[in-house]
This record gives structure tokens, C-alpha cells and sequence, in this order.
């Protein structure tokens, strides 16, 4: 096992014991994984803040893949509710259980993905139109 690999399982832990309940942000969870590699806080405070911001980071992922669709998931994800979504306002860079959401956390996330499910079909008509670009010109039959 790497080390990346044991922050990991440090920050994966920390989600577990999380209270489903409460927003969760990757500050949170990054603090409580720093707190079991260094509990008495005796490294210098520049490993501290550095080793933080990277497990914060590390933390972002967990988060994205714990909470948010991913391409495969996509096809799942239309006939349920994720249980958090990314907050706004004072919500913001935490996830926010469904059923503490505000009024502008809901609109943010529709927004959101609204303008995701633009971007992607915009980008599958470009991609039809160069097919149908190559196919017309006879390229698929010189490739064959």
C-alpha cells in the first residue's frame, strides 16, 4: 500500500464516521485525517498547512466521487436524487445533504447541471456533424 493510498483510507474513514446529517466539506474531512497522522501537531506548521491543502485536495475527489455522477453513473442518476449536492452562499465547498439544501442550493445545482446537459449535447452535435463530414467525403470507405 502507497501513502496516498493511507490518506486515502484516513480520509475515507473520516467520511464514514461523518453525521450524514451535517454538511460535509473537504476541510473537515482533511482536518480529521491531519489529526491521526499528527495528533499532538508536532510537525512544523509549513508540513502542516502543506500536507492540509494536499488532503483537502485528495478530499475534493472523495467528495466528487462519493456525491457527484460520474459519465457511468449518468444513465443511473435520472430516476434518483443524490443524497448531497455542492452548496452556495455560506454553503459553499461543503455538501449539502438533500434535505438541508436552500432555496438558492437547489437552484445553483439545477443550473448547474442544466448548463453540464448543454455543454455535453452541444459537444455530441459537433461530434455528429464531423461524422457526418468524414462519412460524406468517403473517408470511412478510403479507411476500410
Amino acid at each position: 500500500m502507497t501513502t496516498h493510498d493511507d490518506i486515502t483510507r484516513l480520509l475515507s474513514d473520516a467520511l464514514s464516521a461523518f453525521n450524514s446529517d451535517l454538511p460535509v466539506s473537504p476541510t473537515i474531512l482533511a482536518r480529521k485525517a491531519m489529526a491521526v497522522c499528527d495528533p499532538d501537531t508536532e510537525s512544523p506548521e509549513i508540513v502542516r498547512f502543506a500536507a492540509e491543502l494536499h488532503f483537502r485536495q485528495m478530499a475534493r475527489g472523495l467528495l466528487r466521487t462519493a456525491y457527484e455522477e460520474t459519465n457511468d453513473q449518468q444513465s443511473e442518476m435520472f430516476d434518483k436524487l443524490q443524497d448531497r449536492y455542492p452548496g452556495t452562499g455560506d454553503n459553499a465547498g461543503v455538501y449539502v445533504p438533500l434535505n438541508q439544501m436552500t432555496s438558492e442550493d437547489f437552484e445553483h445545482n439545477i443550473h448547474r447541471l442544466r448548463a453540464e446537459a448543454a455543454a455535453k449535447n452541444a459537444h455530441a452535435d459537433a461530434l455528429r456533424a464531423k461524422y457526418a463530414e468524414l462519412k460524406e467525403s468517403g473517408h470511412f470507405e478510403a479507411v476500410a
